[in-house]
């Protein structure tokens, strides 16, 4: 763990991760003398998969973040779009 605080499931009570990529405060901090600091505690790294797409076989490619995954599984996803 980098820091920070994971309440009610949101980065320091109120961001969800897969938003993070602005919240500059959440990543910066000022100290006593107004100096910026990074904090590690958030990134905004994506992951990222490269996979090979055999046109004959596969039917779709299904993208998405926890904002769906958190309610309903990869094969539920699948499922529906089937």
């Amino acid at each position: 763990m980098n820091g920070g605080s994971v309440v009610g499931g949101r980065v320091a009570g109120r961001l969800a991760v897969a938003r993070a990529f602005g919240d500059y405060d959440l990543k910066m901090q000022k100290d006593e003398n107004g100096k910026v600091h990074r904090q590690d505690f958030l990134t905004v790294k994506p992951e990222i998969r490269r996979i090979d797409i055999n046109y004959e076989v596969d039917d779709f490619i299904l993208l998405g973040s926890d904002g769906i995954f958190d309610k309903i599984t990869s094969q539920e996803c699948c499922n529906f779009i089937s």
